[in-house]
């Protein structure tokens, strides 16, 4: 027994309140335990039994998954969803000591490069993800840096038909400044040692790519097409968030019509 468990009283119950409603300071713990795991997005419960065993536990015991959503509220974090195949999946609230910083990202960015990478994250989710049912079947998707950057540049040119190849200007939304530096930018070249330069569309495409690897979100399936990666359970979670927001359905409506995978 832990000093916190002699520490706790053996019934905190309510009079009347069920014993599955009863909570002591070492649930607190598991609970906590839970999300430390889900901030180890490349953890797997296959690979941890306890990790498992918590999963099951979270999805089986009501009073269980409302402690879990308490302490990460009280850290800043929002419990996206919870499986036994992808585990949990956390996101950040602003302000959130666990909120993914631009230096983080990548150091150094420009303002304009820092559009690029929002907008190329956009692209390779509509790629991946371009319908309300892709969002919520089963089927494993997967995207290639060449596919995407062909895919975002087709509809970068649709948006610059429809509004005008201009300039970007300050007062403009960001969205649109982003699709139309993304046309100014060369999509390849080499560098002297032969390497995609990182400046180019297509060597940002990969960076992006190399990220959500980096975070879990996704796995390198081969080199083909400049590497082709297989887009996780937990990536599909992200994207339901991201699928609300003004500039995901902007990017799919002016890249309607073009090719999309089909798994």
């Amino acid at each position: 027994m832990t000093e916190l468990d002699r520490r706790t009283p053996p019934d905190s119950r309510l009079p009347g309140e069920p014993a599955t409603h009863r909570l002591r300071a070492s649930d607190a713990g598991a609970a906590a335990q839970l999300l430390g795991y889900g901030l180890q997005p490349r953890l797997r419960p296959a690979s941890a039994p306890q990790y498992a065993e918590l999963i099951e536990r979270h999805q089986s015991d009501v009073a269980f998954r409302d402690l879990v959503e308490h302490i990460a509220d009280g850290l800043g974090l929002v419990v996206l969803d919870v499986g036994g195949t992808s585990g949990v999946a956390l996101a950040a609230t602003p302000g959130s000591p666990f909120e993914l910083r631009l230096t983080d990202y990548r150091a150094n960015l420009s303002a304009d490069d820092r559009l690029l990478h929002g907008l190329i994250h956009v692209g390779i989710a509509a790629y991946g993800f371009p319908t309300s049912a892709s969002l919520t079947d089963d089927d494993v998707r997967q995207a290639s840096v060449q596919a995407v950057e062909t895919f975002l540049r087709a509809g970068c040119l649709r948006l610059a038909e429809e509004h005008g190849d201009a300039d970007p200007s300050t007062d403009q939304p960001e969205t649109e400044q982003a699709w139309r530096l993304y046309l100014r930018r060369q999509p390849t070249r080499d560098t002297a040692d032969g390497r995609v330069g990182v400046s180019t569309t297509t060597g940002m495409v990969k960076f992006a790519f190399e990220r959500l690897v980096a975070a879990g979100l996704a796995t390198r399936a081969s080199d083909a097409d400049g590497g082709t990666y297989r887009l996780l359970g937990r990536y599909r979670v992200a994207v339901r968030e991201l699928a609300a927001t003004a500039a995901y359905r902007e990017l799919l409506d002016a890249l309607a019509g073009a090719e999309h995978p089909t798994t």
